[in-house]
């Protein structure tokens, strides 16, 4: 498990950030991942919708449910993200041992402090991993299905796009349609081709994101956790051969479906602006070069 906490903010010269009370309208973003091979992990950013010259806050802590986290340091460029620890990002990082000491809550707390100004989030599920009931039932083909989350209660974004892929011994995967992601369950058609023992997979568990119940001292709280979900099985009784061949000819006429996880048709540019990206990216200048990241980020 790691854990991890930064804080983006910017100055100007002339007025310094040396204190959190100092970074106007900050966001705090808390991402909970559990993917491999990582692991279970927590990022938190905080970043306020200003550009400028950027300093260091040495007397910034942070912690989660009062385990204090480690403060890292030094420039970060993995050729996708880029900022300074020590001017316009403040991280702390927390491994599996001083995770194991959480006590077991349905909500976690959040806080970064600079012993005079503090802000913090409070999220339900950040470290519990969602599952999918999967139909005990034989499902027939071509009809439509609804899986129930456990626990349910999350938010979905839907800005993250969500897809099924379903697939039949021996044959290659088909994507169900009519999907229909909320907190409580996910439902989709089953392709009315398929028959016998099938399996499907779920894509784009970043859009269902914990509940943020408390924000304190920021302007906006949110809350994500990625996280993969093993392939359900179940079995899909087959339709009649003229149910499949109405089904083809809509399929025929039906524009294609996205590829499982794709991203919406956006040009991305992580290292640069384009005229669209103002609603996506935060520059911060920093003391010798330009910052660029995302306002959000978001593991599929």
């Amino acid at each position: 498990m790691i854990l991890a906490l930064s804080l983006l903010a910017c100055g100007t010269a002339e007025n310094p950030y040396v204190h959190l009370a100092d970074v106007a309208n900050p966001s705090l973003v808390v991402n909970a991942g559990d993917l491999p091979p990582e692991g279970q992990r927590l990022q938190v950013l905080v970043h306020p919708e200003l550009s400028g010259v950027c300093r260091a806050i040495p007397e910034l802590k942070a912690d989660i449910d009062g385990v204090e986290l480690k403060r890292l340091h030094g420039k970060f460029d993995d050729g996708k993200y880029a900022y300074d620890r020590d001017c316009n990002v403040y991280e702390f990082v927390a491994d599996a041992a001083v995770l194991a000491k959480l006590p077991a809550k349905a909500e976690n707390v959040v806080t970064v402090t600079d012993g005079i100004t503090t802000i913090s989030l409070t999220a339900g599920g950040l470290f519990t991993k969602p599952t999918l009931s999967a139909p005990t039932a034989p499902v027939a083909a071509g009809s439509a299905v609804s899986l129930a989350w456990t626990p349910g209660g999350d938010t979905v974004d839907a800005t993250v796009p969500v897809s099924v892929q379903i697939q039949a011994e021996g044959a290659e995967s088909v994507a169900a349609t009519g999907v229909k992601a909320t907190g409580a369950s996910v439902e989709f058609t089953v392709p009315v081709e398929l028959s016998g023992p099938v399996t499907a997979s779920l894509y784009g568990t970043a859009a269902f994101t914990p509940p943020v119940s408390k924000c304190v001292g920021a302007v906006n709280c949110s809350a994500s956790r990625a996280f993969l979900l093993d392939p359900l099985k179940f079995e899909v009784t087959a339709a009649t051969p003229e149910a499949i061949a109405a089904a083809k000819a809509a399929a025929a006429a039906a524009p294609p479906a996205p590829a499982p996880g794709a991203a919406p048709a956006e040009p991305r540019a992580p290292n640069a602006l384009d005229p669209g990206a103002a609603s996506r990216y935060i520059v911060c200048v920093g003391r010798d070069e330009a910052m660029v990241w995302p306002r959000s980020f978001s593991i599929v």
